[in-house]
């Protein structure tokens, strides 16, 4: 198996919402800060919820995006996991070899 090019996150994030929003997606996402102890992204409640929340008609999705190669820490597990269950959203882990994906489910 080849091994795919690695991409950083935040490239990667910045198309997805670029192309969400050309296709009528409402868009949310929590910005991370930099501290002197790495990213940090200022909240209440419970750690690892989703970086992206796309709504559209009757359409709810949860991302959680990723670069090539690292994997979501327990706390986001837990999250795709428990909403995954509720049965109501669509609940998806994206890395940027996935894109031709993405863009079909949200063209």
């Amino acid at each position: 198996m080849a091994r795919v090019k690695r991409e950083a996150e935040t490239p990667f994030l910045r198309r997805v919402i670029e192309y969400a929003r050309l296709k009528g997606w409402l868009v949310h996402h929590c910005r991370s800060v930099w501290t002197r102890s790495g990213y940090k992204t200022p909240l209440q409640g419970d750690p690892g919820f989703p970086d992206l929340v796309l709504t559209r008609l009757s359409r709810v999705i949860f991302a959680e995006l990723k670069d090539t190669y690292a994997r979501p820490d327990p706390n986001q597990r837990l999250w795709l996991a428990v909403l995954q269950v509720t049965g109501k959203v669509e609940v998806f882990l994206w890395r940027p070899q996935d894109e031709e994906t993405i863009w079909s489910l949200l063209a």
